[in-house]
């Protein structure tokens, strides 16, 4: 029974290696005159990567087959020469029907003996050969690995100039959300009040001529609306480029930003700031003022935030560091990416400056935004 399994064992060996002898295609070679790409090397790679791993298999088990033959064929040897002594023993004894019997049974067991190590002695050649087969994959991976990593290299100098493209697009695309939104603001804001203001002028007009008595109070009305537009003005200008900047520095204007917000929208705001505060670029002066703002609006634009809290951290000399933490409605379910445009363009500004960025949702709270600011621009 152990020789039986053993035969239809090696009969499914034969047929796998006949399979990768002749019936296993090879990897499709890319078309004459087409650009080889790392897609294409990879996709080789994977393929000799998964036939090196078979052929690995294959040995393994190849090398069980071999294990047991050897086994079978001493136990098949050890048999047969029992047979053969017993065979002249009965023959000693006068018995030649008993020795012809054995004899028969002694040929048969000579016979598989025979048999199986002429199958135990191809299965050890095909094992050579399918080592030399391991020996050239291995070789033909190693060349696979280093044309990719220099189709990798190639690839990463284009993508580069890809790169320089996405971030042109992303400059456009951001200026002109900018502009939709200071069109917005105009229209919701100061053209709304000056559009008010205009129609409470003809009020006044028309009261002055028919109730002189009540125009105090109609003049009262438009100064208190003139004042409300000065003040949205204020703040318009304010959001696109606070003046104070310039004079005051990063922390005063921030400062003034975060009341005025208290004062305008009843947005609760603290500003806390840890080191000594010092004068940096302009240009990252105000790209850290930004920062604040676009938190701000992107908290605005996913959910309905009603706390903002600011840490400026000017204890390391060689760069600013920034946490916005906010808190409200919608906040704590967004994920840990920029959710608009601005704030996309705003991240990758800090990338090429050679700062860092990170959003951290607060589950039940908000999110936090960190931004830290060289004052040395990447080389």
């Amino acid at each position: 029974m152990g020789l039986q399994f053993l035969d239809d064992a090696l009969d499914d060996d034969m047929d796998l290696l006949a399979e990768e002898e002749g019936g296993q295609p090879a990897e499709a070679a890319a078309p004459p005159g087409e650009v080889l790409s790392p897609a294409t090397v990879q996709q080789w790679l994977e393929e000799a990567r998964q036939r090196y791993e078979a052929l690995e298999n294959q040995l393994r088990e190849l090398q069980i087959m071999i294990d047991r033959g050897r086994t079978e064929v001493e136990r098949l040897g050890q048999h047969s020469a029992t047979l053969r002594t017993y065979v002249r023993q009965q023959r000693a004894r006068g018995k030649p029907a008993e020795a012809a019997r054995e004899m028969q049974a002694a040929l048969e067991a000579q016979q598989r003996f025979l048999m199986l190590r002429g199958q135990i002695e191809k299965m050890e050649a095909d094992k050579a050969r399918l080592e030399e087969l391991k020996d050239l994959l291995e070789r033909h991976i190693t060349v696979l690995e280093h044309l990719l990593n220099l189709l990798g290299q190639a690839a990463g100098e284009e993508e580069t100039g890809v790169a320089s493209k996405e971030l042109v697009r992303m400059i456009l695309e951001t200026e002109q959300n900018v502009r939709r939104r200071v069109a917005r603001q105009m229209h919701d804001g100061p053209a709304q009040t000056l559009s008010n203001l205009i129609l409470q002028a003809e009020i006044v007009q028309r009261v002055y001529a028919r109730a002189p008595k009540q125009l105090p109070d109609e003049l009262r009305t438009l100064e208190d609306m003139a004042q409300k537009s000065f003040k949205a003005v204020r703040l318009f200008i304010t959001q696109l480029r606070p003046m104070a900047l310039d004079d005051l520095g990063l922390t005063p204007t921030l400062q003034r930003y975060l009341n005025t917000l208290k004062q305008e929208r009843g947005l609760e705001t603290d500003l806390r700031v840890t080191g000594q505060p010092r004068r940096m670029d302009t240009l990252l002066e105000m790209l850290a003022f930004r920062a604040v703002q676009e938190a701000l609006f992107e908290a605005e634009h996913s959910g309905q935030p009603h706390k903002l809290t600011v840490l400026v951290d000017f204890q390391d000399p060689r760069q600013l560091f920034l946490r916005m933490s906010l808190e409200g409605m919608g906040l704590d379910g967004l994920p840990d990416t920029p959710q608009t445009e601005e704030m996309r363009l705003l991240q990758e500004q800090v990338s090429l400056l050679g700062g860092s960025f990170r959003i951290q949702p607060q589950p039940g709270k908000g999110r936090v935004i960190e931004v830290t600011i060289p004052e040395r621009m990447a080389e």
